[in-house]
């Protein structure tokens, strides 16, 4: 499913070889003219003639040089001046004109054009994605393409153009290639003319592969130079794509792309439930502690990603600290997160503003009062406590720190000292930033061991297989349960093969040995117990609203409203409490996911069952979404380092990328986008329900969520940051990622 050609050794549909490509020799004209653009001054100071003039032509008949990842003799490694180098960003953009003679017309369909960038030392090709009928009179595209210039290595910079096909293989129009130390020459020229200048023109034309036809081109190239204070850049920022990391990001990519091709999942195309009985079939994980459906009987699962990750959980990682890489500096890592979400096109939205510096003490409250922090909150007489001190006993991996700490706040939430395994780090400690890095981490490893195991396969899971053992199709609470787990079998389902088996995305994401990893989902089931939302809060010490703790506030308020509707939906089909004791099939359920779930209770009143069925959705919803809430731990480096290392600040690059690469993926749950591939809370799904009168406490219910949205976003606007977990603006409809 990868792009279809190979640079340099491609065939048109007639398998035409490729002709030899013209290339004239380079001629600087000095300035040709200026002219303002976005704020910058563009100098068109040199002219590339690509085809000349008859008896000016040089033959280029040998293909581009094959990738060199090399960087010099060893005498070049030890830099001087302190370890210093100076690194050019060599940014093109190409502006083609003339675009209707690319290609071939048939059946009324026009060519679609893409260029294709590459150059020796960079890590991997970039390609623009083609552009369609409506744009191809002038067409214009833009790539970032870093390139590490070094003295004695010459890169060649190909710009091609081809043609996409759907059927055959894509058509390679025209190649242009660019001498990086050429480049740098005219800018040296240019800057001799105006210092305040890093940008050039080059202007051109280039003969198809056919030869009938020249496309002009313009090339912007900016040079930006760097003092790196580490020697072996070019070590760690091109060879560190190792085979796993390349397949990874190049699948999820295709995924990704996917999901956007398929358009929007609206809440109207789910169709109502069609498969009960005894014969459903389902799997047991985890020491059979949890069970799973077999099949995602709404949404068939693609088997072929199951395979993928299989192959892909057998090749080595890098296991210890030794063999991993870290960052050296917050801008190369910030750069480097970025280049990988922006792979897999994630389309990431912060709805919870700015954090500002995520290392700052300010950060670090809000991350433990309104984030991955909250789940492990304690209110106490002098203030806070973080605890996660039981985190200590799973064994890492050889040279990594093990997770767990107590991190401390006074009555209004600013951190005071942090207790990692007896070790006190106080403000200004000369270790206070790495122990909040320390708390930090283990907040997010510790809660993601909620958001898997409780959130996806305790409440996504159970209660899932339970309707479908239990519920007929057509009974009343399985209509009321269904849009609730919408891809919810086809998501649990992927994660064992992606997340949870040895050398899967979570082992190789954090530093646990791998028999600790599933001692601590043990763990997790051993501690869990079927409780209401309000009923754990006040387990910890929350009792009352608290303005530093909106979790509670917002949390607690959706839940009401979700009870009304689920209250005076069961009002319509149980006139009494003995009707809801009468009903064999809804005590089938509850039996049913109360062998998985301790402190489960087979209902005697109408508000009972109310209040079970209200806490489902709510787990699968709201309370999915805050404890899944990875955006910010999985968009800075900075602010988590699963690959703890003392000392360290900064995210080693396996796990950063493993981390950046989930999130992109689930970036639909916190993103008012998200419609593009999963359903929000807010839709419509009155379709699944079984009357109008049902339909009608839908629509209030939707009513009463668009309130409730209004009276959070007032709150943000008096919070010193804002918080929308629970907010149904953004709620998804299930756990559908």
């Amino acid at each position: 499913e990868t792009r279809k050609h190979t640079m340099g050794n491609s065939k048109s549909k007639a398998q035409r070889k490729p002709s030899s490509i013209r290339l004239g020799k380079p001629e600087v004209e000095g300035f040709i003219e200026t002219q303002e653009r976005s704020g910058y001054r563009y100098m068109n100071c040199a002219l590339v003639e690509v085809v000349a003039p008859p008896g000016e032509v040089e033959e280029v008949t040998q293909q581009p040089p094959e990738d060199d990842h090399s960087y010099g003799d060893d005498e070049h490694d030890e830099l001087e001046d302190g370890g210093r180098e100076e690194k050019y960003n060599t940014m093109l953009m190409i502006n083609t004109v003339s675009f209707d003679a690319v290609g071939s017309v048939k059946n009324s369909q026009a060519p679609d054009p893409y260029i294709v960038v590459k150059c020796t030392s960079c890590p991997e090709q970039r390609y623009t994605s083609p552009v369609r009928r409506h744009h191809l009179a002038d067409p214009v595209w833009a790539i970032r393409v870093p390139v590490l210039v070094r003295p004695n290595n010459d890169d060649v910079i190909s710009i091609q153009v081809w043609d996409e096909d759907f059927w055959t293989p894509d058509d390679k129009v025209a190649s242009l290639y660019l001498s990086t130390h050429r480049l740098v020459e005219l800018h040296n020229e240019a800057l001799k003319r105006n210092k305040k200048n890093n940008f050039l023109m080059i202007k051109g034309h280039i003969k198809t592969e056919s030869g009938k036809k020249e496309i002009d081109v313009t090339i912007t190239t900016e040079v930006q130079r760097w003092d790196k204070a580490y020697k072996v850049f070019g070590k760690e920022s091109e060879s560190h794509w190792d085979p796993y990391l390349r397949l990874l990001k190049t699948a999820t990519q295709f995924t990704a792309a996917k999901f956007i091709d398929n358009g929007i999942v609206q809440a109207t195309l789910i169709k109502p439930p069609t498969h009960f009985g005894k014969h459903i079939k389902t799997k047991k994980i985890l020491n059979d502690r949890i069970e799973l459906l077999a099949h995602d009987y709404e949404v068939p699962m693609k088997f072929s990603s199951t395979l993928f990750f299989k192959f892909l959980n057998a090749l080595p990682f890098r296991a210890t600290a030794k063999d991993s890489t870290f960052f050296v500096n917050r801008r190369q890592a910030e750069k480097h997160v970025q280049e990988v979400l922006g792979a897999v096109r994630g389309t990431l939205m912060a709805t919870e503003g700015s954090w500002g510096n995520v290392a700052s003490d300010q950060s670090f409250t809000r991350y433990a009062f309104s984030n991955n922090g909250s789940s492990f909150l304690f209110k106490t007489k002098d203030g806070y406590e973080c605890r996660l001190q039981h985190m200590q006993k799973y064994e890492t991996r050889g040279g990594f720190e093990r997770y767990g700490s107590v991190s401390y706040f006074d009555v209004k939430g600013r951190p005071t000292s942090i207790d990692i395994n007896g070790e006190v780090f106080k403000v200004g400690d000369a270790g206070w930033q790495w122990a909040k890095l320390q708390a930090r981490t283990s907040m997010f490893v510790a809660c993601s061991g909620v958001h898997l195991i409780l959130a996806h396969y305790m409440w996504g899971s159970i209660p899932n297989v339970a309707m479908h053992k239990c519920l007929h199709t057509d009974h009343p609470v399985r209509r009321l349960l269904h849009p609730h787990y919408f891809r919810t079998s086809n998501t649990c389902l992927n994660s064992l093969d992606t997340l949870i088996p040895a050398r899967g995305l979570v082992h190789r994401a954090t530093a646990f040995e791998y028999p600790a990893l599933l001692e601590l989902f043990d763990d997790i089931l051993a501690d869990f117990k079927f409780q209401t939302f309000e009923e754990e809060l006040k387990s910890r010490g929350h009792v009352d609203e608290d303005p530093n703790f909106p979790m509670r506030t917002d949390g607690v308020e959706y839940r009401h409203v979700l009870y009304k509707y689920v209250f005076t939906y069961l009002q319509l089909y149980y006139k009494s409490d003995q009707a809801i004791v009468e009903d064999e099939q809804l005590r089938a359920f509850v039996k049913y996911a109360a062998q998985y779930m301790e402190g489960l209770r087979v209902p005697a009143t109408l508000k009972a069952a109310a209040s079970i069925l209200t806490e489902i959705i709510f787990r699968v919803t709201g309370y999915h979404q805050h404890v899944g809430n990875v955006n910010i731990a999985g968009t800075s480096p900075v602010m988590i380092s699963d690959h703890l290392v003392k000392g360290q600040l900064l995210a080693a690059r396996e796990s950063s990328t493993i981390l950046a690469v989930i999130t992109a993926l689930t970036a639909g749950m916190l993103n008012r986008l998200g419609a593009e591939q999963y359903p929000g809370l807010k839709e419509n799904w009155s379709q699944v329900l079984l009357d109008r009168e049902a339909r009608k406490v839908l629509a209030q219910f939707q009513t009463d969520l668009t309130e409730l949205g209004k009276k959070i976003d007032k709150r943000n606007k008096k919070r010193p940051y804002v918080f929308n977990d629970f907010n149904p603006e953004f709620c998804k409809i299930s756990i559908s990622s």
